[in-house]
C-alpha cells in the first residue's frame, strides 16, 4: 500500500487529493503551417537525453498522421515561454512498413546503451499493431521490422512494454509484454489494469504513460465510461513491480476542458516529466468544435 505522504513525492492528508491544474487556458502545442503537423498534433512523449528533453510527437496532414521529434526548450522560468525548437518528421507511413499503413501514431521512446528505441503504433486495415524503430544518431531512423512487435496499439515502454487492446465490454484494457532485448516480447494473457465495474473508468481504459518516483512506479491512464476512444478523464494507478497495478483511490486526477474550450471533447496520453522539481503533465486534447482537430496542453500537479 503506498503511504499517502509519498505518493507522487507530495506530501497529502487524508483528506486531500492529488490533481493536476492546467497551466493557460490555451493549447501549449498548436497545428503550424508547412509542417508535417499542419492539420492535428498528438500523442506527446517526453524523453531526456544528454541534459536535455526532447519530444516525440506525432502530427496529421495530407489525411495522414505522421511522427516527429523536437527539442524542448524549458531554460525559462516561466511555462509560458518554454518552446519546441526545429520539429522534424521521423517516421511516416511509407517508412519501410509492408502492411498497407495509413497512419503512425503514439510513439513511446526509451534509450538503452546510447541507442534509442522508439516504439509507435501502427493503423491499417488489417487492424492496429506496433512496430519498433531503432536510431543511433536520432537523425537517422532507418531500422524498421518487417513485421509488427505485437498486435495492439498505445505502447508505453519502461523495461516492459504497456499497450491496450479492446476488452468485452467494446472499450479498451492495458496489457503488459516482457523482453530481454526489446525486440522479441512474451505477451501475458491478462490485461494488467481494467475498467472499473460502476465509475467513470467503467468502459475503457487506454493511453498509459508511466513515470518512476522512488520505489513506486505511476500511471496516468484516460478512462471513459462511454466512449470508447474518446476519453474524459486521467486516472492514476501505481506499482512496485510493473506487474501488479492498483488505482488511486481520489480519482480521476485531471479531467477534460469545461464547455467551449479547447478540449472540451476528449483527452489522451497523459505524459509526466519532472522540471525543476514540479511535476508536469503534457497531454493530447480535443473540441466538441472540432474534435478531429488535437492539441497538446501543458498541467502542473497543484
Amino acid at each position: 500500500m503506498v503511504e499517502k505522504n509519498v505518493l507522487l513525492g507530495k506530501m497529502t492528508s487524508d483528506n486531500s487529493q492529488i490533481q493536476f491544474q492546467r497551466c493557460f487556458q490555451r493549447p501549449f502545442i498548436s497545428p503550424m503551417n508547412d509542417t508535417f503537423f499542419v492539420d492535428s498534433v498528438t500523442t506527446a512523449d517526453v524523453v531526456e537525453y544528454g541534459g536535455g528533453k526532447y519530444v516525440f510527437f506525432a502530427g496529421m496532414s495530407e489525411g495522414h498522421e505522421r511522427i516527429g521529434l523536437a527539442l524542448f526548450n524549458t531554460n525559462s522560468k516561466s511555462e509560458k515561454d518554454w518552446s519546441f525548437e526545429a520539429p522534424k518528421m521521423v517516421v511516416d507511413e511509407n517508412s519501410g512498413l509492408n502492411h498497407e499503413i495509413a497512419h503512425v501514431a503514439d510513439p513511446a521512446a526509451v534509450i538503452v546503451n546510447n541507442t534509442l528505441f522508439l516504439y509507435f503504433s501502427a493503423i491499417s486495415k488489417r487492424g492496429d499493431s506496433i512496430f519498433l524503430s531503432r536510431s543511433n544518431d536520432w537523425e537517422n531512423y532507418n531500422s524498421y521490422f518487417g513485421n509488427p512487435i505485437l498486435p495492439g496499439r498505445s505502447p508505453e515502454i519502461v523495461f516492459y512494454l504497456f499497450y491496450v487492446l479492446p476488452n468485452k465490454k467494446g472499450g479498451y484494457s492495458i496489457y503488459l509484454a516482457t523482453s530481454t532485448d526489446g525486440l522479441r516480447f512474451a505477451i501475458q494473457s491478462q490485461p494488467v489494469l481494467y475498467p472499473s465495474i460502476d465509475s467513470w473508468d467503467s468502459l475503457t481504459i487506454t493511453t498509459p504513460r508511466i513515470i518512476k518516483e522512488n520505489d513506486y512506479f505511476f500511471m496516468i491512464y484516460a478512462g471513459d465510461d462511454v466512449a470508447k476512444d474518446d476519453p474524459k478523464h486521467f486516472g492514476l494507478a501505481y506499482s512496485k513491480d510493473l506487474i501488479n497495478w492498483k488505482k488511486y483511490e481520489h480519482n480521476p486526477v485531471f479531467s477534460r476542458g469545461p464547455q467551449t474550450s479547447w478540449d472540451d471533447w476528449a483527452i489522451w496520453f497523459g505524459t509526466l516529466f519532472r522540471q525543476k522539481g514540479s511535476l508536469y503533465l503534457l497531454y493530447e486534447g480535443s473540441s466538441y468544435s472540432n474534435p478531429k482537430k488535437s492539441q497538446i496542453g501543458l498541467a502542473l500537479l497543484d
